[in-house]
């Protein structure tokens, strides 16, 4: 089994494996499985998985967002109690066998919390991804990035969004998807601002030109608010 993705927060880090499975590290010696049957849907996989500053968030195939605290709250209270039961029965140092230290794993049903679904969304003609003409039925989220209580998302049309409130699991059902930019107009003001190329050249490129997918998009949101 291998892994397709992984990233860290602040104390932890998540990883999501070939079979779609999502692993959590709180302990390096003790990662956890999430095996809440709601990321175990074979329709809607979890495709990424993010880790904010305290909280860990994953996407699912049709643009379905869930979060979970392993710092806090009720999962908090489950990881707790099973590494004082894991740590009871372990020795007290890990021992290298055959070129690895064995680790104690463990499984969870904790069912983390949905987002709610994105608003609707104005249609984009500049990066040529409009809502009547698209081959796609559906504007869904296709990319997430954690911050520090702040989810930054990308549709596949080229909408910028964050959700705040990314706290607890009580304030995060008080959050919502607000609308930020259309990437390639916020990428346009960055080079415009940086003075790395003309207003012109940056706002002309297309979909064809600038994949809507881009690596670390809370960077892109932060330069974005510092610069305007």
């Amino acid at each position: 089994m291998t892994g397709t993705c992984a990233s860290a927060g602040r104390l932890h880090a998540a990883a999501l494996d070939s079979t779609n499975g999502i692993w959590n590290f709180k302990s390096w010696g003790c990662p956890y499985k999430l095996t809440a049957p709601v990321l175990a849907d074979p329709v809607d996989p979890p495709i990424q998985v993010d880790c904010g500053w305290g909280f860990t968030s994953c996407l699912t195939k049709s643009g379905n967002v869930y979060v979970w605290f392993p710092f806090g709250g009720a999962l908090k209270a489950i990881i707790d109690t099973k590494m004082s039961e894991i740590g009871e029965a372990r020795e007290p140092t890990a021992r290298e066998q055959n070129g690895s230290i064995p680790c104690a794993i463990w499984n969870t049903g904790f069912e983390p919390v949905r987002l709610p679904a994105i608003p609707s969304l104005p249609d984009l003609p500049e990066v040529g991804q409009s809502n009547s003409n698209s081959d796609e039925t559906d504007t869904h989220l296709v990319q997430i990035a954690g911050m520090d209580r702040i989810l930054i998302g990308l549709t596949n049309r080229g909408h910028v969004l964050k959700f705040q409130q990314v706290v607890d699991e009580i304030a995060v059902n008080r959050g919502r998807w607000e609308y930020v930019s259309c990437l390639i107009s916020m990428i346009a003001d960055i080079m415009n601002l940086l003075s790395l190329s003309s207003p012109t050249s940056a706002t002309s490129m297309s979909s064809k030109t600038m994949p809507l997918s881009i690596p670390r998009m809370e960077n892109l949101l932060k330069y974005h608010s510092l610069l305007r």
